[in-house]
């Protein structure tokens, strides 16, 4: 398990990072291949991380364009769409992610673990919900007070993503740690 969930952690932060010279050279489809691969190697005790690997196989293919094209940052009006689009299908899967992740406290009947997780769990997917939505509108809305919304909803959104990733390290020390009791 510690393995797997080792996948998931640098595979996450693949995809959340983005170090560009003419190309990406941390690509979003690396990233994801080794979300499978974890989610794979979960899927005999964990029946639930099989939705999450098939989906980040999916995500392999439609992630291909960030290689060469930061598509955040992009004008175009196709490329804001697939930006968008991006946007969703990825929190869809940190959805399945978090499935994994609360089945594996449960798992472990840590309840510290299984309240913070469920607490994460809340505030990420409340969090980038109102990102997407606010997305979806800043094109129409202006002024200072949304602009202030703005950089509070993307500065909270990715202190959010850090949680995420410190989530996974913390349910993986437990994981190993439980194991070398047993």
């Amino acid at each position: 398990m510690k393995k797997a969930l080792n996948l998931i952690f640098w595979g996450y932060l693949l995809v959340f990072l983005r170090f560009e010279v003419a190309i990406d050279l941390l690509p979003d489809p690396l990233g994801y291949l080794l979300i499978a691969l974890g989610c794979f190697k979960l899927a005999n005790q964990f029946p639930i991380s099989n939705n999450a690997a098939i989906f980040s196989i999916i995500m392999i293919f439609v992630s291909i364009p960030t290689i060469f094209l930061n598509v955040h940052e992009a004008t175009d009006i196709g490329w804001e769409i697939y930006s968008m689009a991006l946007m969703t299908l990825q929190l869809i899967l940190v959805y399945f992610l978090f499935l994994i992740l609360k089945a594996i406290v449960e798992d472990y009947a840590n309840e510290i673990l299984i309240k913070k997780t469920q607490r994460t769990f809340t505030i990420y997917i409340a969090i980038n919900l109102a990102v997407l939505a606010f997305l979806s509108f800043s094109a129409n809305v202006f002024g200072i007070f949304w602009e202030v919304i703005s950089i509070v909803l993307l500065v909270t959104g990715f202190i959010m993503e850090f949680v995420f990733l410190f989530l996974i390290r913390s349910i993986r020390r437990i994981t190993s740690e439980e194991k070398k009791l047993v």
